[in-house]
Protein backbone atom coordinates (compact mmCIF):
# COMPACT_ATOMS: atom_id res chain seq x y z
CA UNK A 1 0.00 0.00 0.00
CA UNK A 2 1.40 3.33 -0.89
CA UNK A 3 0.79 6.76 0.96
CA UNK A 4 2.57 9.78 -0.03
CA UNK A 5 3.37 11.78 3.13
CA UNK A 6 5.64 11.37 5.88
CA UNK A 7 3.50 9.96 9.23
CA UNK A 8 3.74 9.27 12.59
CA UNK A 9 5.17 5.87 12.19
CA UNK A 10 7.62 7.49 9.76
CA UNK A 11 8.39 10.09 12.16
CA UNK A 12 9.05 7.34 14.57
CA UNK A 13 11.46 5.16 12.02
CA UNK A 14 13.87 8.44 12.21
CA UNK A 15 13.19 8.96 16.08
CA UNK A 16 14.76 5.34 16.44
CA UNK A 17 17.78 5.60 14.10
CA UNK A 18 18.32 8.56 15.61
CA UNK A 19 18.61 7.04 19.26
CA UNK A 20 20.57 4.31 18.90
CA UNK A 21 22.60 5.98 15.88
CA UNK A 22 21.78 3.57 12.81
CA UNK A 23 22.28 4.64 9.11
CA UNK A 24 19.35 3.35 7.16
CA UNK A 25 21.24 0.53 5.64
CA UNK A 26 22.24 -0.60 9.00
CA UNK A 27 18.63 -0.01 10.37
CA UNK A 28 17.68 -1.88 7.33
CA UNK A 29 19.95 -5.03 7.45
CA UNK A 30 19.28 -5.11 11.26
CA UNK A 31 15.50 -5.65 10.27
CA UNK A 32 16.53 -7.54 7.64
CA UNK A 33 14.22 -5.18 4.84
CA UNK A 34 15.70 -3.91 2.08
CA UNK A 35 17.51 -0.43 2.32
CA UNK A 36 14.90 1.09 -0.64
CA UNK A 37 12.10 -0.51 1.39
CA UNK A 38 13.15 0.73 4.23
CA UNK A 39 13.47 4.23 2.48
CA UNK A 40 9.73 3.87 1.57
CA UNK A 41 8.61 3.68 5.01
CA UNK A 42 10.68 6.56 6.55
CA UNK A 43 9.43 8.37 3.91
CA UNK A 44 5.99 7.38 4.13
CA UNK A 45 5.83 6.01 0.77
CA UNK A 46 4.79 2.72 2.06
CA UNK A 47 2.70 2.04 5.28
CA UNK A 48 3.50 -0.56 8.43
CA UNK A 49 3.16 -4.37 8.60
CA UNK A 50 2.76 -5.75 11.81
CA UNK A 51 5.95 -7.90 10.21
CA UNK A 52 7.58 -4.91 10.44
CA UNK A 53 6.53 -3.49 13.74
CA UNK A 54 7.65 -6.85 15.20
CA UNK A 55 10.71 -7.10 13.43
CA UNK A 56 11.75 -3.42 14.77
CA UNK A 57 10.86 -4.55 18.34
CA UNK A 58 12.67 -7.46 18.35
CA UNK A 59 15.98 -6.16 16.27
CA UNK A 60 16.51 -2.99 18.47
CA UNK A 61 14.91 -4.93 21.78
CA UNK A 62 12.81 -1.89 22.37
CA UNK A 63 11.99 -1.45 25.80
CA UNK A 64 8.59 -0.88 27.13
CA UNK A 65 7.73 2.57 26.01
CA UNK A 66 9.25 2.33 22.35
CA UNK A 67 7.07 -0.72 21.65
CA UNK A 68 3.59 1.31 22.54
CA UNK A 69 5.16 4.76 20.79
CA UNK A 70 5.80 1.97 18.06
CA UNK A 71 2.81 0.45 18.37
CA UNK A 72 0.47 3.88 18.44
CA UNK A 73 2.57 5.08 15.31
CA UNK A 74 1.59 2.29 13.11
CA UNK A 75 -1.81 2.43 14.22
CA UNK A 76 -2.23 6.19 13.53
CA UNK A 77 -0.13 5.71 9.91
CA UNK A 78 -2.91 3.34 9.10
CA UNK A 79 -5.38 4.95 11.17
CA UNK A 80 -6.49 1.53 12.48
CA UNK A 81 -6.57 0.12 16.31
CA UNK A 82 -2.77 -0.40 17.35
CA UNK A 83 -1.57 -3.96 16.89
CA UNK A 84 -0.81 -4.63 19.83
CA UNK A 85 -4.46 -3.92 21.65
CA UNK A 86 -5.80 -5.61 18.87
CA UNK A 87 -4.15 -8.84 19.76
CA UNK A 88 -5.00 -8.00 23.53
CA UNK A 89 -8.51 -7.73 22.54
CA UNK A 90 -8.44 -10.57 21.02
CA UNK A 91 -6.54 -12.86 23.35
CA UNK A 92 -9.07 -11.35 25.93
CA UNK A 93 -12.21 -11.53 25.08
CA UNK A 94 -14.41 -10.63 28.20
CA UNK A 95 -12.26 -7.17 28.13
CA UNK A 96 -13.50 -6.94 24.23
CA UNK A 97 -17.56 -7.50 25.36
CA UNK A 98 -16.80 -4.84 28.35
CA UNK A 99 -15.72 -2.65 25.76
CA UNK A 100 -18.30 -2.73 23.78
CA UNK A 101 -20.80 -2.79 26.12
CA UNK A 102 -19.54 0.62 27.40
CA UNK A 103 -19.04 2.08 23.85
CA UNK A 104 -22.95 0.98 23.41
CA UNK A 105 -23.99 2.58 26.35
CA UNK A 106 -21.72 6.00 25.91
CA UNK A 107 -23.61 6.10 22.36
CA UNK A 108 -26.87 5.30 23.65
CA UNK A 109 -25.92 8.17 26.46
CA UNK A 110 -25.29 10.77 23.24
CA UNK A 111 -28.47 10.26 21.26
Amino acid sequence: MYNNKENEFSRYIKYLRAKYNLSLKDFALMIGFSSPYVCDLQQGFRLPTENVVERIIRALDLNEEDKRGLYDAAGEALNVIPFDVHRYLLNNRDVLARLIEEMSQAKGMSK
